[in-house]
């Protein structure tokens, strides 16, 4: 009796020979892609839907963004002329000024220059001592460089992105050709035309951009000499005080 009882348990306790011993595991992993696929295909539908007007957006953007780079471009081009003539001109009469001791007709130099403000800083800190000159003069040399370098960042922004934004306008005009081909079952010639015309995209993107790029770095160079002037000026100032405090 105990024996059969022992030998009931045994078989109770072994798996029995017909039972799955991966049954229910499965069940996870199509409950974990069907929560995945619902994301990706609106992920998907959000991506063709984008691409369902094709790329006049993008090209009508780049457009914008060459209208308003040239206008820059120009803008400072005439800027940075008339800084660059005027500052020469400044120094001259600083230089005579100083040199005949006529401080006072410094004060009256009516030049559209950026450095300007050099001029109007050492003549109120004058006779304050070399020290206080020299860190005056810093500070406003300081200033001075971000009035010049004011707004170049737009144009260097232009430069660096505009050639991603114009890839971004092929992706979307070629998902559109793709779609259409698609939709209308037409034949390669028309898939061709479409990839054609998404290039565009990418061909106007670089036309923005490397007058941009050039352009920005030429202004950079023009930032730097304007700072070397007034990198003169500043050690005509105080030489000049340098004599002065020599005399008393």
């Amino acid at each position: 009796m105990g024996q059969e009882t022992r030998g009931r348990r045994r078989d109770r306790d072994l798996p029995h020979p017909e039972a799955d011993p991966c049954e229910g595991c499965g069940d996870q992993q199509p409950i974990q892609e069907g929560q995945k696929a619902p994301r990706i295909m609106e992920i998907t539908r959000t991506l063709l839907n984008l691409s369902i007007g094709g790329n006049t957006w993008i090209l009508l953007l780049l457009l914008l963004l060459s209208v308003l780079s040239v206008a820059f471009i120009i803008e400072r081009l005439v800027l940075f002329r008339i800084w660059q003539k005027n500052s020469e001109r400044l120094i001259r009469h600083v230089g005579e000024g100083l040199k005949e001791g006529r401080l006072e007709s410094l004060a009256s130099l009516n030049l559209d220059s950026p450095l300007s403000s050099l001029v109007s800083e050492a003549l109120r800190t004058r006779r304050s001592g070399v020290t206080v000159i020299s860190e005056s003069l810093e500070r406003e040399r300081i200033r001075l460089r971000l009035r010049l370098e004011k707004r170049l960042n737009f144009l260097g922004t232009i430069g660096a992105n505009a050639p991603f934004i114009g890839l971004l306008g092929t992706v979307i005009g070629i998902m559109h050709a793709f779609r259409e081909l698609a939709e209308k079952g037409q034949g390669g010639e028309y898939v061709m035309a479409g990839i054609s015309e998404a290039l565009v995209a990418t061909a106007l993107g670089l036309f923005v951009a490397i007058p941009s790029a050039v352009f920005f770095n030429f202004f950079r160079k023009k930032v730097n000499d304007l700072l070397s002037l007034s990198e003169i000026l500043t050690h005509m100032f105080l030489e000049y005080e340098v004599r002065y405090e020599g005399k008393d």
